[in-house]
């Protein structure tokens, strides 16, 4: 009884361990130790201490056989454990996939010294800076047409061609007032206002900048032509068309030369003080034809104001009355907020005053008219100057190139801002140069950019300078069709 016992459990001790042993090895392992374990040279060995008989330790030895099914002995349990090993190794190589060797990389025989690649880099770094510079000079005189003109869209053409067409209606008679205001007569502002645009969208980079004849321009043209004193009306208008000739020389050499930048070191504070005293100086100039008088002119302001006064007394009624009529139907439209910024109140008011004035025959009572207005596209012809005039008139074209290429600028980068778009300051500067350089060919008097235009010209829905060709254009029809004897006043205070 007790050795069948001791069999008993001899025999469950060796089952418990073959048991342990089969469910502690992993199903696949992935690594297997460089070498095995020595392995016991009898099972029944390892038994031993269970069991109190031989009986026992043969029992035990059998049942561990069984459970391992291998032939005991070091040799066979060693065999199976390499074979386990090397089908294990293989199946874990053909699983991972194999990655190519690298590519050895080729290094130089000797690595140049630290001074020769500063060297080098300084080189690089010089080369792009020229490049740069290079492109940038290179591109300024390359006319920005050529980069929006291939992007132009059908969808452009409406909002062109209103803008075009309302800035037209209100030139035309802004440009017989500012002829006027310049000093020349009146066919002279519809030459600047039919050339000039179209030069100035050939090589001008804002798409809603307008320019032709201005307020401020022409009474620096007019101070500037009246320092030479001319002998006779054809020298003033020869002097005043040689002024737009050197301001736009100027204009363009500071932009060949990109010299535009000396304009930023002109204070704001003293811009506008002088648009201020020009506004104040185009009142004062306009007051005797808006009374119907002859004032002699000076040079200081005060000495004109003092001669008008003198000379109110032998104002002209009509000549009043219908001063006082325009200037009260045109400064209530301009403030009203029902009335369109786009609508032609300068020309409704020139068109009312030539009715009247050819109905009521008012030359006969003393009001000055303008007479015939020759019709036409002007003849290109050459200004000519004596070595006196050309110094003459080198620094009033100075002062007038400068302050034409601020206030242009100023207002180009404001309606750039508004839609997103970019100027080119270089650009701008040729632009306005052969705009007054080349309309000068063609009998025009100084121009500049115009803020109300510009802004009419945004409102419309401006999107290329294609809009100042259309302008250009509908003055140049407007000069082909003055068959007829125009009559009108002269309003030169009622436009500026």
């Amino acid at each position: 009884g007790a050795m069948s016992c001791s069999g008993s459990s001899g025999v469950r001790s060796a089952h418990n361990t073959a048991t342990t042993s089969s469910s502690a090895a992993p199903a696949t392992p992935k690594s297997l130790p460089a070498t095995p374990k020595s392995l016991p040279a009898n099972a029944a060995d390892a038994d031993s201490g269970n069991s109190s008989g031989s009986s026992s330790g043969a029992n035990s030895n059998t049942l561990s056989m069984r459970s391992h099914s291998v032939t005991p002995g070091p040799s066979r349990d060693y065999d199976d454990y390499i074979a386990m090993r090397a089908e294990v190794e293989f199946t874990l190589r053909s699983a991972t996939p194999q990655r190519p060797s690298p590519a050895p990389v080729a290094r130089p025989a000797a690595l140049p010294p630290l001074r020769d690649s500063v060297s080098a880099i300084e080189v690089l770094a010089r080369q792009h800076t020229l490049r740069h510079k290079l492109h940038r000079l290179l591109r300024g005189f390359v006319p920005p047409m050529v980069y929006w003109l291939p992007k132009y869209r059908l969808s452009y053409i409406k909002g062109d061609l209103v803008a075009g067409i309302t800035v037209a209606v209100m030139l035309i008679p802004q440009s017989m007032a500012y002829g006027y205001l310049a000093g020349v007569p009146a066919i002279y502002g519809l030459y600047s206002a039919f050339i000039t645009p179209i030069l100035y969208a050939l090589f001008g980079s804002s798409m809603q900048l307008s320019v032709g004849p201005v307020a401020v321009t022409s009474i620096l043209a007019a101070s500037g032509v009246e320092g030479l004193s001319p002998a006779t009306e054809d020298d003033y208008i020869r002097l005043c068309i040689a002024l737009a000739m050197l301001s736009g020389l100027i204009l363009i050499i500071l932009g060949v030369f990109n010299i535009g930048f000396i304009v930023n070191f002109m204070a704001a504070p003293v811009l506008s003080g002088f648009i201020s005293a020009s506004a104040i100086i185009i009142i004062v100039s306009q007051l005797p034809a808006a009374f119907g008088i002859k004032a002699p002119k000076s040079d200081y302001f005060f000495v004109t104001l003092f001669q008008i006064a003198k000379s109110l007394g032998k104002s002209n009624l009509w000549t009043m009355i219908m001063s006082a009529s325009a200037l009260l139907v045109m400064i209530p439209a301009k403030y009203a907020r029902r009335v369109p910024r786009w609508f032609p109140v300068q020309l409704l008011v020139l068109g009312l005053g030539a009715l009247f004035g050819w109905s009521l025959a008012l030359g006969r009572y003393g009001v000055s008219l303008v007479g015939p207005v020759p019709s036409g596209l002007p003849h290109p012809r050459l200004p000519r100057l004596s070595s006196a005039e050309f110094i003459g008139l080198l620094t009033p074209s100075l002062v007038l190139a400068l302050l034409d290429y601020v206030g242009a600028i100023a207002l180009a980068k404001k309606f750039a801002a508004l839609g997103k778009q970019q100027v080119n300051a270089n650009a701008e500067l040729l632009a306005l140069g052969f705009a007054n350089f080349g309309g000068s060919f063609l009998q025009a008097h100084p121009v500049g950019a115009s803020l109300s235009r510009s802004a009419v010209n945004n409102d419309m829905g401006a999107q290329t300078p294609v809009a100042n060709v259309i302008t250009g254009l509908m003055v140049m029809v407007v000069l082909l069709s003055l068959t007829f004897v125009g009559y009108s006043f002269h309003f030169r205070t009622l436009f500026f």
